[in-house]
């Protein structure tokens, strides 16, 4: 298998999201043992848990941000680079918030004026 180049901005935003992973797993992992009294064994299963599908909720809300953005935009909608993709989910939550808001109001106003 070719392996491809693999640009800056998509190794910052997998950095971001490993290190996004790994603060989840670390903070949920601390709450559980803080939280419930199931001690260090709960800790040992829940972060890696939770660090682990992290990126797999990060990557489904990145396809629900580009599918709102397909939604809001749909004249000027060209699919995502594999870049944004990555840039989009190191910050999942923030942006899938961000693309909530403005799909809502870019979609209603490109349906009433166009």
């Amino acid at each position: 298998m070719a392996q491809r180049d693999v640009s800056e901005e998509e190794q910052i935003g997998k950095l971001f999201l490993f290190l996004g992973s790994l603060a989840l797993g670390i903070g949920a992992g601390v709450a559980t043992y803080r939280l419930t009294a199931l001690g260090p064994f709960a800790t040992a299963v829940v972060g890696p848990l939770v660090a682990i599908s992290h990126p797999f909720v990060a990557a489904v809300a990145v396809q629900v941000c580009e599918d709102l953005h397909k939604w809001a935009f749909p004249d000027t909608y060209e699919p995502w680079s594999v870049e944004k993709r990555v840039a989009h989910g190191a910050a999942w939550p923030v942006t899938l918030c961000f693309w909530v808001v403005v799909s809502v109001f870019y979609a209603a106003i490109n349906r009433l004026f166009s």
